[in-house]
């Protein structure tokens, strides 16, 4: 479904391990008509610090610092409903 046959924004949050790309997806986020749920620097930051029960989408770098598994973020973030 389009963006504007919504009744609302598509929330999304980001799990990026450096600030820039953090900033800069929150900016196109507002550029573009979505609506900005949460940022962190790893899955576990994001799932202590952020309620992402109305989150839509969740971006994520694939290569964090903290040498987390992709799967098991993934795994995490499923486990959230």
């Amino acid at each position: 479904m389009p963006l504007r046959e919504r009744d609302k924004p598509i929330c999304v949050a980001i799990v990026d391990d450096h600030d820039a790309i953090r900033f800069a997806f929150k900016a196109a986020c507002a550029e573009f008509g979505f609506e900005f749920c949460a940022s962190a620097g790893s899955v576990t930051e994001l799932l202590e610090n952020h309620s992402i029960a109305n989150c839509d989408v969740v971006v994520m770098d694939l290569s964090l610092a903290d040498g987390s598994i992709v799967a098991e973020n993934v795994t995490n973030l499923l486990k959230t409903g």
